[in-house]
């Protein structure tokens, strides 16, 4: 959804700026840094930035949080139009045996992202660790979007618990077991027949990415 500055005070770079925040806010769930903004514009330093920003605060659109990267929050008089267009998302940290992965004692934290980025109705976020899947662009660090459902389409990434792990993998399924393949040539099929000696189910179909780094640092869980 596109929002059109309509503040009066505001000086048009200002207005601009004003709009690229909104943006952020409403693609990633949190505000750009400075650094950020300056790149926007195509400004050499921050100094610019920062006095646009002081100005915007007393004319009472934003307010700014000192000595943190991201340190700007929107008025409430913005930020609830920003409100009805953004879901959370759990983040997943440990998965405990035998629980539901969105029991509330698995979830660590939540991600604010605009409610047209994914699609999904049970959405969930696991990071990424290692690189098994890097040959499809998913690295290390990155947050892999899952939309929670127990069957997935041969051929589909999804994440899957083994052994009360989580693990992201392409899903073959064969006529006597099922193959989970990673995307990188160093790593073997895992094959899971009847007889495999382990727990296995389908936790959720992958349906996108937030790239390491474009978000702060969340204290979440991992798979591989």
């Amino acid at each position: 959804m596109n929002h059109k500055p309509v503040e009066t005070n505001l000086t048009r770079r200002q207005a601009e700026i004003l709009e690229f925040i909104r943006k952020c806010l409403m693609d990633a769930g949190v505000p750009p840094t400075h650094h950020e903004i300056a790149k926007q514009f195509g400004l050499k330093g921050t100094y610019g930035v920062r006095q646009h920003l002081s100005l915007m605060e007393k004319k009472g659109h934003l307010r700014l949080l000192r000595g943190r990267a991201r340190g700007i929050s929107l008025t409430s008089r913005i930020s609830s139009d920003l409100s009805r267009n953004i879901c959370q998302i759990p983040l997943i940290g440990v998965i405990a045996a035998g629980k539901p992965i969105l029991a509330i004692e698995n979830v660590e934290d939540y991600l604010k992202v605009g409610v047209d980025v994914f699609h999904g109705r049970n959405l969930f976020a696991l990071r990424v660790r290692g690189d098994s899947m890097i040959n499809v662009g998913i690295s290390q660090g990155d947050i892999a979007i899952i939309n929670q459902q127990p069957r997935v389409n041969n051929g589909e990434i999804a994440a899957v618990i083994l052994d009360d792990e989580a693990t992201l993998k392409r899903v073959i399924l064969g006529p006597t077991c099922v193959r989970l393949r990673a995307e990188n040539d160093r790593y073997q099929d895992i094959v899971i027949t009847s007889k495999s000696n382990r727990q296995f189910r389908i936790a959720g179909k992958y349906v996108g990415l937030i790239r390491q780094g474009s978000l702060t640092s969340y204290n979440s869980g991992e798979l591989s």
